[in-house]
């Protein structure tokens, strides 16, 4: 049996109604209708996905770095909010300081020197005994290797070879300066390095008159 041809026929308006739903398959493309859907934090407008604008401030740039007391801080995003904020203080290593942009370096010696108990007696020359403390303030353990004493009335005289650590403080105590003139002045250097190899040098003074002396 041949069937009969007007079962297989197309309408005039056929082209019409395929194109029509074209049309609405292309129309419905976009996030509007889900296709395809916007990604982890953006929006839809317009039938467009954007990433929305912050709504807070970035406090730092990021990836940059601070010092914070011995510490550092680094800049990011630590609450995913879109905006750098600055991390918690991280500690530099043992020995060691923050300095500049936020970078641990090895700690420079900080040393002082001070004179104290400080008692004058004159024997054909004006003596002014004392007790010397070398302090050092930033944990870096020192060796004093050399010094030297000048004074305004002689010039300078170096000591003998030294090998003096300073951990924390050395107290050396029974030392004296001597002159045969009634007013003069003197300035102790010591010299020697710091744990890293580090050149390091303190220095103080003492003037004197008769049995006065400053300090």
């Amino acid at each position: 049996m041949i069937p009969n041809s007007s079962e297989f026929s197309l309408s005039e308006d056929t082209p019409k109604k395929f194109f029509s739903s074209l049309n609405q398959c292309i129309l419905r493309q976009g996030c509007n209708y889900n296709n395809p859907p916007c990604g982890s934090g953006q929006q839809c407008q317009n039938n467009a996905c954007v990433t929305p604008a912050p709504s807070c401030t970035n406090q730092c740039t990021n990836g940059a770095r601070i010092c914070s007391g011995n510490g550092f801080q680094f800049c990011s995003d630590y609450n995913g909010d879109g905006c750098t904020e600055w991390g918690s203080v991280q500690s530099c290593g043992g020995g060691q300081v923050c300095s500049g942009q936020g970078q641990c370096v090895n700690a420079m010696a900080g040393l002082s020197l001070e004179f104290s108990d400080v008692t004058y007696q004159f024997d054909e020359q004006h003596y002014y005994y004392h007790t010397r403390t070398i302090r050092e303030s930033n944990g870096v353990d020192v060796t004093l290797i050399s010094g030297t004493i000048c004074s305004q009335s002689s010039g300078c005289i170096n000591s003998p070879p030294l090998s003096y650590r300073v951990s924390g403080s050395l107290i050396l105590t029974n030392q004296n300066f001597y002159t045969p003139y009634d007013s003069d002045g003197f300035t102790l250097t010591y010299y020697g390095n710091d744990i890293y190899g580090n050149p390091v040098s303190v220095s103080a003074s003492m003037t004197v008159s008769g049995s006065q002396h400053n300090p």
